[in-house]
């Protein structure tokens, strides 16, 4: 009896070295891979996190960039909308009345003749002695404006009665020793006059 049971003794010392030496060293061993596993799974899923976060980051800035960049464009493109509608506007009730009131008042032929004869004689005073042209509107009539025209004017003419010229309105004197024109015809009048009107009439119009 005591000899079976000293091999049990044996056996069963022989099982717990066993496990001892493999089972329990292979539990901790698995143990072990599961904790680090799981530290891990922590890092890969924080890792993961830190990723999601810069990723949402990043779009939402490319998104705020995209933004302003269309806010940008479009108020870029609404600017000149504006500047355009304002310049068709301008164009139709400033410069176009503007012409129109110009061209009506520098037809007259009173002050056509009237324009002539005090070029030529500022032209004298100034001591300037050549030769002139005067170019009238292409719609006035000629001959009255000839009848009009001071003796002296019509003599310092080198044609000696006035010429037609291609515009509404006003007159263009031309100094031929000088190589110079006096343009005082509607569109140069229309433009000095412009010059001092436009930005009050901008003011008025647009409230800037």
């Amino acid at each position: 009896m005591d000899k079976l049971e000293s091999s049990e003794d044996k056996i069963q010392k022989i099982c717990d070295s066993i496990r001892n030496e493999t089972l329990l060293p292979a539990r901790e061993q698995a143990k072990e891979i599961v904790e680090n596993a799981h530290i891990e799974s922590d890092l890969i899923i924080k890792k993961a996190h830190k990723e999601k976060e810069r990723m949402i980051l990043q779009a939402k800035k490319e998104i705020e960039k995209e933004r302003k960049i269309f806010d940008s464009a479009l108020n870029l493109a609404l600017r000149q909308a504006l500047e355009v509608l304002k310049q068709k506007i301008e164009n139709e009730l400033f410069s176009k009345n503007l012409k129109d009131v110009i061209v009506s008042e520098t037809k007259d032929p009173k002050v056509i003749a009237n324009l002539i004869n005090v070029l030529v004689k500022t032209i004298e005073k100034f001591g300037i002695d050549a030769d002139v042209s005067a170019y009238i509107p292409k719609e006035v009539d000629v001959k009255e404006i000839n009848k009009l025209l001071l003796k002296e004017a019509a003599d310092k003419l080198k044609e000696k009665e006035v010429l037609i010229g291609d515009f509404e309105g006003g007159i263009k004197l031309k100094i031929h020793d000088k190589q110079i024109t006096i343009d005082i015809s509607n569109d140069a009048i229309k433009s000095l006059v412009a010059d001092y009107l436009r930005s009050d009439f901008r003011e008025l119009i647009f409230n800037i």
